[in-house]
């Protein structure tokens, strides 16, 4: 093995290592994010294990350490498909392997551009930062979508350069994290051979330009006339995946829900928000021999008991259509509204290709569904009465800025988000903040590889 090879091992196994560890992760009772210092140097790792070779085997060693972070990241779909999935071991590994080369593709895209812009000098850093975020674009809209781990998502615990993506998205945050870190890794090669330090001046002034504009916009924002306020409540019971809907546990469920719920609105809430899908069960088929639907009272007492208005989430249409949504209950307001999540997870909510691999995934993972969940029709407003028209993209809808962009046109007042996490290890505490209708809420959930979030630790 030669000199070559140990050097490209050693800063691709780094590269990867350090963009994995820069997104959350679970750590025993909490979870572990280091993504605020590790993110701005794995891009430059990166670039080190590409070394200066021609595009093609630049693209192959990218595309290689590309899979290995992705395979890390996604850690979790073993869980999903071993312990609720029922598939064994060894499925579960491929699915994580075969789900880790998308990006992969990305990375290895990545590498073959890096190798024609490398040369450039002191552009190479911009015109690769800008490269990494098209291909973060990319990866948001080919087949559908995957943007999970996107770069810029590392600096969500950064209030400097958060205002930025007001103008950029995550793709703007991506862009600089990328610049960055490839200016450093200029920088060293330079320093290395005794060339010019205009590298090292490109990562100085975009990393200080970046924190100073946000810095700026974050001054402004608190600046501003201050709006009307709402008191929202955020629950989160921590429901384990793998009894949720077992009929004894959704009982449980549901009373637990109930309690958070009341205290809340013993804090004050007006507003209530429950996670994805907290309410095991659809609230609106009438089962036969009764007048009602037992859930959809039960929530319509909650919210008149309380005097909240409830937004739940549930599943909505009937069994054999399923759809995942999210519903609103007012005291005082007869009936109900109802969003339907329109941006689905493949292979989690449905199975793309079903009709040909359909048979075969149902046979190795006993706990898989043999139908879909269906989508709903796109973005639309659920009205509060006399408080505020509210947007609710569910869980992966996040990810999507477009999605959340439709949800804004068509809600200008308020856009609030619902997700849901398999065993957190988090307590079961009610969350309140004192918001702008103009705001968005604070999430009512944890991350989807089962980390809580700070509002779920509370």
């Amino acid at each position: 093995m030669s000199l070559l090879d140990l050097r490209t091992g050693f800063w691709g196994l780094a590269a990867s290592l350090l963009m994995a560890a820069s997104f959350p992760h679970a750590w025993g009772n909490g979870s572990i994010d280091l993504g605020l210092g590790l993110a701005w140097v794995a891009p430059a790792a990166l670039a080190m294990a590409l070394g200066e070779r021609k595009p093609l085997p630049t693209g192959l060693c990218a595309f290689a350490v590309g899979w290995l972070t992705h395979a890390i990241i996604f850690h979790w779909i073993y869980i999903a498909a071993v312990r609720y999935g029922g598939a064994p071991p060894a499925v579960g590994a491929i699915a994580v392997g075969g789900l880790a080369l998308y990006p992969a593709l990305f990375v290895g895209l990545f590498g073959a551009g890096w190798a024609r812009l490398r040369a450039l000098g002191a552009p190479a850093a911009l015109l690769g930062g800008a490269l990494w975020a098209a291909l973060d674009h990319g990866r948001s809209v080919f087949l559908t979508g995957f943007p999970w781990a996107l770069l810029g998502y590392t600096q969500h615990e950064n209030p400097w350069l958060l205002p930025l993506a007001a103008w950029g998205g995550v793709y703007g945050l991506s862009f600089v994290v990328a610049t960055v870190g490839l200016g450093v890794a200029l920088a060293a090669r330079a320093a290395a051979g005794g060339g010019a330090r205009v590298p090292a001046a490109v990562v100085a002034v975009v990393f200080c330009l970046a924190h100073g504009l946000g810095a700026v916009a974050l001054w402004a924002q608190g600046e501003g006339e201050a709006g009307p306020s709402l008191r929202i409540g955020v629950v989160q019971g921590n429901i384990d995946q793998g009894q949720k809907w077992d009929p004894e546990a959704a009982v449980r469920t549901l009373t637990l829900y109930e309690e958070l719920t009341r205290e809340a609105a013993a804090r004050g809430a007006v507003l209530v928000l429950w996670p994805e899908t907290a309410a095991p069960g659809f609230p609106e088929p009438v089962p036969p021999g009764l007048g009602s639907n037992p859930l959809r009272d039960r929530l319509r007492r909650l919210s008149e008991e309380t005097g909240v208005v409830l937004v739940a989430g549930a599943l909505g249409g009937e069994p054999s259509a399923a759809r995942d949504s999210a519903f609103v209950f007012a005291p005082g307001v007869p009936g109900w509204q109802r969003y339907d999540k329109s941006h689905l997870v493949p292979f989690g909510e449905y199975l793309p290709f079903r009709r040909f691999i359909g048979g075969f995934v149902n046979a190795i993972a006993r706990g898989s569904a043999s139908t879909d969940v269906q989508a709903g029709p796109g973005p639309r407003a659920l009205e509060i009465p006399e408080l505020a028209s509210v947007g609710v993209p569910i869980c992966y809808e996040l990810l999507f800025p477009d999605l959340v962009r439709r949800f804004a046109r068509r809600v200008p007042s308020c856009s609030s988000r619902s997700r849901t996490t398999p065993g957190t290890g988090a307590p079961a505490r009610p969350t309140s903040s004192s918001r702008s209708p103009r705001c968005a809420p604070p999430n009512p959930a944890c991350g989807q590889r089962g980390q809580p979030t700070r509002e779920s630790r509370r």
